[in-house]
């Protein structure tokens, strides 16, 4: 990996760190928070779309691409809904690493489940491994912590967001 590289990882690192602990503070005011940045967002990529469509030469537009995007556009707007309600009731420490954690779980299993991909040792070693490292990640060790305020919440509230997050990774492949 070039250094390049590397330098790109920790400032996407920082950015996505940094995001969320923005939206955690702006729990309060959920979707207010999340109707500002979607509107700040869609202002802010307005021209270069707007630029894209009159090229011409860009993505040929069908039904079902329509479709995706669209679809694509709700699942991101209800996960943002989920994380924002999430760090309303709970801990950022607690909802983000099993939000995280989730998504990329339920596309393993529903790789094996739906697809029929066969896991081998090491696919299910790396599953078990991710489910261990959300629960440390989440209490830190002491998993006395899902019995506190919050803590069941933000378990149910993190796994409902790592849905979302798998599911707009497979609508959006």
């Amino acid at each position: 990996m070039t250094f390049a590289s590397i330098l790109l990882v920790l400032l996407a690192s920082f950015i996505h760190a940094s995001w969320n602990l923005l939206a955690k503070r702006a729990a309060p005011v959920g979707p207010v928070f999340v109707f500002a940045y979607n509107l700040f967002s869609c202002a802010a990529y307005a021209p270069w779309v707007f630029w894209l469509l009159m090229r011409g030469d860009g993505v040929a537009w069908t039904r079902s691409g329509v479709a995706f995007v669209l679809l694509s556009g709700c699942i991101h707007l209800v996960y943002s809904l989920c994380l924002q309600r999430g760090y309303q009731v709970a801990d950022l420490s607690v909802v983000y690493p099993v939000a995280r954690g989730t998504g990329p779980m339920l596309s393993t299993l529903g790789a094996f489940l739906i697809l029929g991909e066969m896991p081998s040792g090491h696919g299910v070693l790396g599953l078990v491994l991710v489910v261990a490292g959300i629960g440390l990640i989440a209490t830190q060790g002491d998993f006395s912590t899902f019995r506190r305020p919050g803590g069941q919440s933000g378990v149910r509230w993190g796994a409902v967001t790592g849905g979302f997050i798998a599911s707009y990774t497979v609508v959006d492949a």
